[in-house]
């Protein structure tokens, strides 16, 4: 693993060579975007969510091509729903690397790329849950995670930044706890009275964050479901062939 190229993350040198503004780009799987510290702070479905699949996993766990191919599809769709068109891209489609049984029991697609600016981890147990981790490449500062006030318009910028939220839609970020090494809360999703809801954020109520003042991960579910909730994901086995009739 190269030397760190700043406090808590393990992204190899030559990722700071080339041009900030680089148009998407593929990340190794032995990029760290959070401090030891701070993973070890974090629930610990969030912590799996955040550990690349080993090489045998990922082997073990290679789905029949034909699922493979509409999983990755259909993945990069639900995603678009969510996220903001520039940082998504067709060559995520092919980035995406499906595994049975990797994550918490459930299947899952896997993808690490950096664009304009920013690298990016993200893991999908296909349509009820992902979790989204970003960093910027060069912070030009971190926040402190004892401050309250930063903390929740870094958060805030950052969800504006990245979330395809309805103009009507009112978020409010809330900071639940600040501890040494990592800072977590909530975002809420209110929704007015009356007036259309767009289909992918009908019940999506909040986004769980957790940030270590520079990096954010955030854990969307369309279910409502929660890192400690018994089930959080679901255990369909959606990879796999179906049997030879």
């Amino acid at each position: 693993m190269s030397p760190q190229c700043y406090p808590g993350a393990g992204l190899p040198h030559r990722f700071f060579d080339t041009p900030i503004n680089l148009w998407f780009q593929r990340l190794p799987a032995d990029c760290t975007f959070l401090s030891q510290n701070a993973i070890a702070e974090l629930p610990p479905l969030v912590r799996k969510a955040l550990a690349w699949p080993s090489k045998e996993t990922i082997e073990q766990g290679r789905p029949e091509a034909k699922n493979a191919g509409r999983a990755q599809c259909s993945t990069v769709i639900w995603l678009g729903l969510y996220l903001q068109q520039e940082w998504l891209n067709d060559k995520l489609e092919s980035w995406l690397v499906p595994v049975m049984d990797s994550f918490a029991g459930a299947d899952a697609l896997w993808v690490r790329y950096r664009h304009e600016g920013y690298a990016f981890h993200v893991v999908s147990d296909h349509e009820q849950v992902f979790v989204l981790c970003v960093r910027p490449l060069k912070p030009e500062h971190t926040v402190s995670i004892q401050n309250a006030d930063e903390i929740k318009k870094f958060v805030s910028n950052t969800v504006a930044k990245l979330f395809k939220l309805p103009d009507f839609v009112r978020t409010d970020c809330s900071v639940t706890s600040c501890r040494r090494a990592i800072a977590s809360g909530t975002v809420s999703v209110n929704y007015p009275p009356e007036g259309h809801i767009a289909q992918q954020w009908r019940k999506v109520r909040q986004i769980l964050w957790w940030t270590d003042g520079c990096a954010v991960v955030f854990w969307v579910s369309a279910e409502g479901h929660k890192p400690g909730d018994q089930g959080a994901l679901s255990r369909s086995r959606w990879l796999y062939p179906k049997k030879a009739k």
